[in-house]
């Protein structure tokens, strides 16, 4: 029970990172604010027992930095896609719920690769990993994730239709 409070306060504190993330205008300020979330949104799925979130987590991390710091090329993307997919399935301990980190991973990764200079696509991408992290979070008992990350799609989405 323990473990269950624990983390679900530290997703808390990624969701409020993520939320601040959502209304950041530049590539660069989306993607610091949502590496930060990453952290902290990782050492609550491995509290929690979602390790395949918590992988996606890292790979994200990783990929974010990349992105920031203009680095990326055609290798390095390959190979966090590839990363990310195969320690994803590597480390589902849930069934097809556990997909859901994987799939929304991949395609943020491709999202980042191709139009990391379109904060709009960004997004777009970020909104549908919010609402695949919803369904996954409630499935490890992460009921502040699963809560906290509609509620980021929610703000997410308002952004969009703002402009």
């Amino acid at each position: 029970m323990t473990n269950l409070i624990i983390g679900n306060i530290f997703c808390l504190f990624s969701m409020v990172t993520d939320s601040i993330s959502a209304k950041k205008q530049t590539t660069k300020e989306i993607l610091f604010f949502q590496s930060m979330s990453q952290v902290i949104y990782c050492t609550s799925s491995i509290i929690l027992g979602g390790y395949s979130a918590a992988v996606q987590n890292v790979v994200t991390i990783i990929r974010n930095i990349i992105a920031s710091q203009d680095k990326s090329n055609n290798l390095v993307e390959i190979i966090l896609i590839i990363l990310g997919i195969v320690l994803g399935f590597a480390f589902n301990t849930i069934g097809f719920a556990g997909l859901l980190p994987i799939f929304a991973s991949a395609q943020y990764a491709i999202v980042i690769y191709f139009y990391k200079k379109k904060e709009r696509f960004i997004k777009y991408s970020f909104a549908f990993c919010c609402l695949a992290y919803t369904i996954f979070n409630f499935f490890v008992y992460n009921i502040v994730g699963g809560f906290t990350n509609f509620f980021v799609f929610l703000v997410t989405a308002h952004e969009l239709l703002k402009k």
